[in-house]
C-alpha cells in the first residue's frame, strides 16, 4: 500500500474528530497473534477512560485492510480492504459510542 499510495500513509491508525466533539480520536486495527484475526478500536478523546468507544474483534484478516477517515464527503471513519468491494463498513458516532453500517446495503 505504501508503495502505491506514499510512505505517509498509514492504514493501521486513524487520528481525526471521529464524533463531532472538536478534539482528536483514535482508531487502530490490532491483529490476534497466531490468527487470521483482527480487531478494530477506537478511542475517543480526551483519552481518560481506559475502556475504548468501540471495540469489535472477529474480523478475518484480508490482505491489505486499512482505517481511513474521509473528511469531505460524510465524515466517517472507514474500514475496508485496499483495491477490493469486498468487504467494507463505517462507523457512525452514536453519544460516547458507535454503530456500524455496511459501505453496500
Amino acid at each position: 500500500m505504501r508503495r502505491d499510495l506514499g510512505r505517509k500513509v498509514h492504514p493501521y491508525y486513524s487520528v481525526a474528530d471521529f464524533n463531532g466533539d472538536g478534539k482528536n480520536d483514535f482508531a487502530v486495527l490490532l491483529v490476534v497473534k497466531g490468527k487470521e484475526e483482527v480487531a478494530l478500536v477506537v478511542f475517543n478523546a480526551p483519552f481518560t477512560r481506559p475502556q475504548p468507544a468501540y471495540f469489535e474483534r472477529g474480523f478475518e484478516k484480508m490482505g491489505n485492510m486499512y482505517i481511513a477517515y474521509n473528511y469531505t464527503i460524510k465524515k466517517h471513519l472507514y474500514l475496508g480492504v485496499f483495491e477490493s468491494d469486498y468487504y467494507c463498513m463505517w462507523l457512525i458516532p452514536k453519544g460516547n459510542k458507535y454503530s456500524y453500517r455496511d459501505c453496500v446495503h
